[in-house]
């Protein structure tokens, strides 16, 4: 480890050191020529030097697990790299090299990949079609860059669960996603109009802790918006019924779900909302008599202040019953940076894996404050809504799902166990209706 030093210039060595793994020489500011070709090396930081010949013998690095070349302002992104068939993960970000015909030329051969860092690369407007060859991507990180769209076979990346585009600018359009989604993050993507499809949440649910955030992307569309929550609100539904297994067998798997949009309406899904800003929600009582779980909605006001803030946000609903009784049904800790620089009213959509209401609940109250408990004015809701999930909607859900019949023979299992004769009239009802549609 030589990282940080300022006087080194050259490191090249013809050594064969057998027992050498790792090489950090990040910050090393006035190093211009690089060259080892220790075959050993399993991580290798060459970030925010002044290196800008990468040679080719770096391709014979088979063990070499984790490249970071971040910073580098390289003449060029020698193809050898796509022989490192070991590496897991590659940090590229802020090298304005990158671009969709230097990724398309190393992306055939990195199958172990599962981490790929692009942050604030600058001459990156696409990527290429062969991203899908990357077999075990994981994580992928594109925030800052000039992306202007994505390409369809985005699609078939099969094992990709994390996507950050927070401030690609550029960006216009997001194509269906791949198959296994648990983190969407498209903040401040100020020209992002269209998202065509978030059904990829459905799949996988179990266990999964979903969020997908638009914060500060004023230019989706009516249709996008709408889109995105009907995706939502289905997904959420079906958090809702997988965690009936790991309700029932005192489990630890919960899944949860998150949604964050721009907007100052609590959305259409949501039949009891407030009105003129209110914060509290009046259900008369058989509307939740066969309710299983709720699905929760908030309009966060961006007030006066909240860029000085240090602050998370805690929104809570608690529900009052007719004798009286209250209790906590939902909440959601909104992050710190969350909720600063909101440029307009946002909405909140979540579901609790501890969600459990009263029968008998008739009045639903939302409030915001800081963990602290703390009511500052620097939060304020506008609109607030619940939306019931009905246990008899199982059929539907699964079916929308496409579940894995093992899989929904075991839901419904737990469910009947957990409301008896009622459930089994209602599904049998709802699965004839599905035979008959």
């Amino acid at each position: 480890l030589v990282d940080r030093c300022k006087k080194l210039e050259i490191l090249v060595s013809e050594k064969h050191l057998t027992s050498l793994q790792k090489i950090d020489i990040s910050g090393c500011s006035s190093l211009r020529e690089f060259s080892l070709s220790w075959d050993s090396i399993e991580e290798l930081d060459l970030s925010h030097t002044c290196i800008e010949i990468l040679h080719s013998s770096i391709g014979r690095l088979s063990k070499l697990r984790r490249l970071d070349l971040q910073g580098l302002r390289l003449k060029d992104l020698p193809k050898e790299i796509s022989c490192l068939r070991s590496l897991t993960k590659l940090l590229l970000s802020n090298c304005n090299i990158v671009t969709k015909s230097k990724l398309e030329a190393i992306f055939d051969g990195l199958e172990s990949l599962r981490r790929l860092y692009l942050q604030d690369c600058g001459n990156l407007l696409e990527l290429p079609e062969n991203i899908d060859s990357l077999s075990s991507l994981y994580e992928l990180r594109l925030g800052g860059s000039n992306l202007k769209m994505l390409p369809t076979s985005i699609k078939n990346v099969s094992s990709l669960e994390i996507m950050s585009l927070d401030n690609c600018k550029k960006l216009g359009w997001l194509p269906e996603l791949p198959p296994h989604i648990k983190m969407l993050s498209a903040d401040n993507c100020t020209s992002l109009v269209c998202v065509m499809s978030l059904k990829a949440l459905l799949k996988s649910m179990k266990g999964v802790q979903r969020y997908i955030s638009f914060k500060n992307s004023m230019k989706l569309d009516a249709p996008s918006l709408d889109r995105i929550m009907e995706d939502a609100t289905l997904a959420m539904k079906s958090v809702a019924f997988h965690n009936t297994i790991a309700v029932y067998d005192y489990g630890y798997s919960y899944s949860t779900a998150r949604v964050c949009l721009p907007g100052c309406r609590v959305p259409r899904q949501f039949k009891f909302r407030t009105i003129c800003s209110s914060s509290s929600i009046t259900i008369e009582p058989p509307h939740l008599s066969k309710t299983f779980r709720l699905i929760f909605s908030a309009v966060v006001s961006s007030s006066y202040g909240m860029k000085e803030r240090d602050n998370d946000a805690i929104i809570k609903c608690q529900s009052y019953s007719e004798d009286g009784r209250r209790k906590l049904v939902g909440n959601m800790l909104i992050r710190n940076h969350e909720i600063t620089d909101l440029s307009m009213d946002h909405v909140f959509v979540w579901i609790s894996p501890f969600c459990r209401i009263f029968d008998k609940s008739k009045v639903f109250e939302f409030s915001v404050t800081t963990t602290t408990g703390e009511h500052n004015g620097f939060y304020s809701l506008k609109e607030c809504g619940i939306c019931p999930i009905y246990y008899s909607e199982f059929p539907r859900i699964a079916a929308a799902m496409n579940l894995d019949r093992d899989l929904e023979r075991e839901i419904a299992l737990k469910l009947s166990q957990m409301f008896g004769s009622d459930l089994n009239e209602s599904m049998q009802f709802e699965s004839e209706s599905i035979e008959r549609d």
